[in-house]
C-alpha cells in the first residue's frame, strides 16, 4: 500500500508542476510585437537596349490589285500576253502600285518578294520602287512606292472564271543601309 501510494503522490506532484510550468507561457504576446517601417537603401536604373526598330503602317490593310493591261505598256511583247498592272488617274496603263508607310530608327533599305500561290499562274513578274527603296532612320513616317507587273498569266490555271483571284502574296523585307551582301 505504501508503494500505491508514493505513485500516487508522485504523479499528483508531476502533475502540479506540469501545470505550473504551462501557465508560465506567455503565447499572446511575443516580445517583437513591434511593427517596423521599411527603410529604402538602395536606388537603380533601369537600362533598356532599344536596337533597331522598324514599323509598316496598316501591312495588313495593304494589297495589290492587277489589270489586265496591253503588254508594250509594261514592257514586253506581244509573246508574253496576257500582261497585267494597272492605270493611273489619267488612265494611262503601266505597272499597279501600292504606297507603304513605313518608319525606322535607322537608316531602312527594303526590298520585296513575290511569291506565286499553290497554283502556278504567274509566268513572270518585276518588282520596283519607283521613288526609291529607303528611309531615313529618324522615327518618322515616310512613304515608299511599291509597283508590280505581271505576264504570260495563265488564267486558266486559277480555276476561277471571274472576280479577284489571289495569285500570290508580296514579302517586304528591310536591313541597315550600310550592311552590304543579300
Amino acid at each position: 500500500m505504501v508503494k500505491k501510494c508514493l505513485i500516487a503522490i508522485a504523479v499528483v506532484a508531476m502533475l502540479a508542476t506540469t501545470v505550473q510550468a504551462a501557465s508560465s507561457i506567455k503565447i499572446e504576446g511575443w516580445p517583437w510585437t513591434k511593427v517596423y517601417d521599411e527603410v529604402d537603401i538602395c536606388t537603380f536604373d533601369v537600362l533598356l537596349e532599344v536596337g533597331h526598330f522598324v514599323q509598316i503602317e496598316n501591312c495588313d490593310d495593304l494589297e495589290m490589285k492587277l489589270y489586265q493591261v496591253d503588254c508594250a505598256a509594261i514592257g514586253q511583247t506581244s509573246d508574253e500576253f496576257p500582261c497585267y498592272g494597272d492605270y493611273d488617274e489619267f488612265d494611262v496603263p503601266g505597272p499597279a502600285c501600292v504606297t507603304i508607310s513605313a518608319k525606322a530608327n535607322f537608316d531602312a533599305l527594303f526590298g520585296a518578294v513575290f511569291t506565286g500561290g499553290t497554283v502556278d499562274i504567274v509566268g513572270g513578274s518585276s518588282l520596283t520602287w519607283p521613288l526609291g527603296d529607303e528611309i531615313i532612320g529618324d522615327g518618322t513616317i515616310q512613304d515608299l512606292k511599291l509597283c508590280m507587273t505581271a505576264w504570260s498569266v495563265a488564267l486558266w490555271n486559277s480555276g476561277a472564271t471571274s472576280g479577284n483571284v489571289t495569285v500570290g502574296t508580296i514579302t517586304i523585307n528591310v536591313k541597315p543601309k550600310d550592311v552590304t551582301g543579300p
